[in-house]
């Protein structure tokens, strides 16, 4: 199911674009993401963290205006939701935007020096980006703790009083190959220097994803991939955590 969206959702947004403007068009399928990560389950189908994660970030947006950054949002139109929500959006990713023709303003770039001046946003958002900075999987640069240079620019970026939300795959130890699993130490090394607002945990018990406190997202565990990245094992956590970060 989920295979035969993917091949679908490219037409779905030329289709729109054809009566609507690019941007309009890639509400349209971030709704139609959404949707669909909700009824996999229904058809016997695993749904996945974006399903809750998405939901979390957009309930937890602290401002309905001002000027928000999304690091990493490569084949997410979620910059496009953001624009409707009523923010002026900026996307940095290290590959081509989605959308080309936009009132959203993409730039490709390095997370750790954006380009940005000091307190520039009022928001800036990370949904299952930082664990793979550095690390090179998705052609990106490969450098020596990514996570820590992103979170240093995105303190830098952000305006006093601004906020940092961040979603990450999230157990009981860390694990770093083609993505980190983040464990409650590093995450609390990651956020020195912010004050933590807001802290929710998610955990995967069968097909869907849902609520959970840090001792049952600990619990959930990893399980390992069918695929190796610079000689080490991959592995896919079943617990995500969600935080909301303040300047």
């Amino acid at each position: 199911m989920l295979g035969l969206y993917k091949k679908f959702r490219p037409i779905l947004y030329r289709v729109s674009r054809a009566f609507t403007s690019d941007d309009f068009a890639g509400r349209v399928v971030f709704g139609f993401d959404q949707t669909i990560m909700k009824i996999l389950p229904l058809l016997g189908s695993s749904s996945s963290e974006r399903s809750v994660e998405y939901k979390w970030v957009l309930e937890n947006l602290p401002f309905k205006k001002g000027k928000i950054l999304d690091i990493g949002s490569g084949a997410s139109y979620f910059p496009s939701k953001l624009l409707y929500e009523g923010f002026e959006v900026y996307s940095l990713e290290v590959q081509r935007p989605l959308i080309q023709k936009s009132r959203i303003i993409f730039k490709q770039g390095d997370t750790r020096d954006t380009g940005f001046d000091k307190e520039f946003f009022d928001v800036v958002t990370l949904v299952s980006t930082l664990e793979h900075i550095g690390l090179g999987f998705y052609d990106d640069p490969v450098y020596a703790d990514g996570d820590f240079k992103t979170m240093q620019e995105g303190e830098r970026i952000l305006k006093r009083g601004g906020f940092l939300i961040l979603t990450t795959p999230f157990s009981d130890r860390y694990l770093e190959s083609w993505q980190r699993i983040y464990d409650h130490e590093r995450l609390e090394k990651l956020t020195e220097g912010f004050n933590v607002v807001k802290e929710t945990f998610f955990a995967k018990k069968g097909r869907r994803w849902t609520l959970a406190n840090r001792k049952e997202a600990e619990r959930a565990g990893v399980w390992e991939l069918p695929l190796r990245w610079e000689g080490k094992a991959g592995y896919a956590s079943r617990a995500i955590a969600c935080l909301v970060l303040e300047k």
